[in-house]
């Protein structure tokens, strides 16, 4: 059964139509659509020397507590990185699959206890 996957038909409002506000020289970035009937904060964190973005919902429509929400994602996205950590983790789901498949291929190279039993037995008539 193949599907044909269709382009998306939505396409983004312009940017005029957002509300935005950039605190700590461009680090924490946050916006709301203004055309919305109860429009929430969303950020964007970008760490320095770092590749990539993380991006949540505060889930807030007070722009200082969503600024706070923001400052504190942004902290603990410093220590994420300082620790080692990854930026954006796995999915749990990703993470399961990554692991069976590594399973299943370690135990088709080596062999089982029943295997090498089979052998010892079969051994015994040269010793």
């Amino acid at each position: 059964m193949s599907q044909v996957l269709e382009k998306s038909t939505r396409t983004r409002k312009p940017k005029s139509e957002l509300e935005s506000r950039i605190f700590k020289d461009g680090a924490i970035y946050l916006f709301r659509r203004t055309d919305y009937k109860n429009p929430t904060w969303v950020c964007r964190i970008k760490v320095p020397d770092t590749k990539g973005y993380v991006v949540r919902s505060t889930g807030r429509t007070d722009e200082h507590e969503a600024f706070a929400f923001a400052s504190d994602l942004y902290n603990k996205t410093l220590v994420r990185v300082a620790t080692g950590q990854e930026l954006n983790p796995k999915k749990v789901a990703i993470a399961i699959r990554e692991f069976v498949d590594h399973i299943t291929l370690a135990e088709k190279k080596r062999r089982t206890t029943k295997t090498r039993s089979q052998f010892l037995l079969k051994s015994i008539g040269f010793f």
